[in-house]
């Protein structure tokens, strides 16, 4: 009929709508994590030609795909790269909530997508909690439960560990003292948004590095602070005979990474739960 439009279908592969609009997709991990994969190898103008040919092929909207991306890169930084089989639905949008607040209260995040993984968080929830965010609520950056630790507590962790070793007594000075990282010569060689809280000298050349989770620099993006933490950690092992690390939020995600680590480079890592009580 003259002046009629006809409708065109895209080239959506799988299944479709009446109007040829790709049909929702329940597991939006599982479709997007081998598209991420190849994505986060391009650099950045061949990441927009990717997106560009990704929709064309699958019939998704480029801004649906880069939100389908930039909620897998923050699952992944909590150690999440597949769902559950028992769980029946995790709406990205939802993923996308806890990002938001995690940007604020990284502690809370965690715990909300904890919930959700659980099957008994709410996108409603999540809208009523950022909805208390943006009206200027303060926000701890960590737990009520977290226990607080001492310096004296941490000189007892590091003098308990060091003289297990064979000949570590040897590197245990009359007294413990510590510098802040930023003063020990090697801090520009890690992540400022994820640096250690202290370094702990010991005899000769030996040394320990603490680190902290509640002095990291949440104002960066969570994906980016958390996979600095980690490389963090990985590095100093390199560069400090023990690393104690103190975590709440991130505990069970650091040590899903250490356990990947050879068993040498493990066993000179000591994750605790708790906070420094310092004014460094």
């Amino acid at each position: 009929m003259a002046g009629s439009k006809t409708h065109r279908p895209n080239r959506a592969r799988g299944k479709t709508d009446s109007l040829g609009r790709a049909a929702p997709t329940t597991d939006w991990l599982g479709f997007i994590r081998p598209h991420f994969e190849r994505y986060r190898t391009l650099p950045w103008g061949k990441q927009k030609e990717f997106i560009d040919d990704l929709a064309e092929k699958t019939g998704r909207s480029e801004n649906t795909l880069r939100r389908y991306i930039a909620a897998a890169e923050l699952l992944e930084s909590f150690g999440i790269t597949q769902f559950p089989a028992n769980l029946k639905r995790m709406p990205f949008a939802s993923v996308e909530a806890i990002g938001r607040i995690s940007k604020k209260d990284p502690v809370e995040g965690r715990r909300l997508l904890n919930d959700l993984m659980g099957g008994t968080g709410t996108i409603r929830g999540l809208k009523k909690q950022l909805a208390g965010l943006s009206k200027g609520r303060a926000v701890s950056r960590k737990s009520s439960t977290t226990p607080s630790v001492s310096i004296d507590q941490v000189y007892e962790e590091i003098v308990s560990t060091v003289s297990g070793v064979p000949g570590g007594n040897d590197w245990l000075p009359p007294k413990l003292n510590y510098i802040k990282f930023a003063e020990w010569p090697g801090s520009t060689i890690l992540a400022k948004v994820a640096w250690p809280r202290i370094v702990v000298p010991l005899l000769g050349e030996h040394r320990v590095v603490v680190f902290d989770e509640s002095t990291l620099a949440w104002a960066s993006s969570p994906a980016t602070v958390t996979r600095e933490f980690r490389f963090n950690i990985a590095a100093a092992v390199a560069m400090f005979d023990f690393v104690l690390v103190y975590c709440s939020a991130l505990q069970a995600d650091v040590e899903r990474f250490i356990a990947l680590m050879r068993d040498e480079s493990r066993r000179r890592i000591l994750v605790r739960q708790g906070t420094l009580d310092l004014d460094v």
